[in-house]
């Protein structure tokens, strides 16, 4: 599908019966335009529509760094923030 980059379903621990799907699009319009008017879009449909009650609600998110520019000075506070808290090389934050 054009656009698709990856998906996740993700359960929550607060309650057994939520869920969340995020998808991940390379622009709004591939999902919006390109998938839901496609032949793909219309199985998804028929299969899985069924069994939402209530239907769930569908928002766009784009990551916070996509819209705005830190200064050197935010990136160097948040930088020494991450280190106070998970130690000190950059390769120790993705274990945490």
């Amino acid at each position: 599908m054009k656009g698709y980059i990856s998906h996740e379903l993700q359960h929550c621990l607060e309650n057994e019966f939520q869920y969340i799907l995020l998808v991940k699009w390379e622009t709004l319009e591939d999902h919006t335009i390109g998938f839901r008017q496609s032949e793909q879009y219309q199985e998804w449909k028929q299969l899985l529509h069924h069994f939402y009650e209530p239907f769930p609600v569908v928002n766009h998110y784009k990551l916070v760094s996509d819209e705005m520019y830190l200064s050197d000075f935010q990136d160097d506070i948040i930088n020494e923030e991450m280190k106070r808290i998970w130690g000190d090389s950059p390769s120790e934050w993705d274990k945490q």
